[in-house]
């Protein structure tokens, strides 16, 4: 919306916006990674 007002404001609330959830989505990828690695581990299949 900032862009198509021109409105610098609602850039930049757009480009935070953005930014926090790509952070939570990487919280989530690095999150499952670990689980993953756990279920797949060695030491888990005697």
């Amino acid at each position: 919306m900032g862009d198509a007002t021109n409105n610098k404001d609602l850039q930049a609330e757009g480009l935070k916006d953005q930014a926090a959830a790509k952070a939570k989505q990487s919280a989530e990828d690095v999150k499952d990674s670990i689980k993953d690695a756990k279920n797949n581990s060695r030491f888990n299949n005697p």
